[in-house]
């Protein structure tokens, strides 16, 4: 055998995560979301929330409308939280590290639930010289 082959021999062997079961609770996360109060009461067009389970848990988010107008919102209760730790749970890969960090935008218009997460736990601090930039920068691709 070729050492050539052995790296993609062993990366095809690779564990993965349950994708289906990651779905299913991306869904139910975005769901919580959505039919918060912070958010029903608001003709939103994104939501973002970061959710950090490194250490202590915590989450933050904003919701925003037209094109300039925002403010900090956070999903009501800990359901949120929960989903986003099983969610974590659900990716985890034996042998390596979970992620720490996951940001979470929602768009009204398409329904899409984009998750982006953070393995090292350094993305997505609050910047509070200016928040507003901030914030759009979370919803901003």
């Amino acid at each position: 055998m070729s050492p050539f082959l052995a790296p993609m021999e062993i990366a095809m062997q690779s564990v993965q995560f349950n994708q289906r079961s990651a779905d299913e609770i991306t869904q139910e996360l975005g769901g919580e979301i959505v039919r918060g109060s912070k958010f029903q009461a608001k003709p939103w067009t994104h939501i973002v929330v970061v959710v950090t389970l490194d250490g202590e848990k915590s989450m933050f988010g904003y919701v925003f409308w037209e094109p300039t107008e925002w403010q900090g919102a956070t999903p009501d209760g800990l359901g949120a939280l929960r989903l986003a730790a099983d969610l974590r749970e659900s990716m985890r890969v034996p042998g390596s590290d979970a992620w720490k960090k996951c940001r979470i935008r929602i768009t009204r218009a398409t329904g899409e639930i984009d998750i982006d997460f953070d393995y090292n736990g350094n993305s997505w601090t609050p910047t509070m010289s200016d928040p507003a930039a901030f914030a759009f920068s979370l919803r901003d691709r």
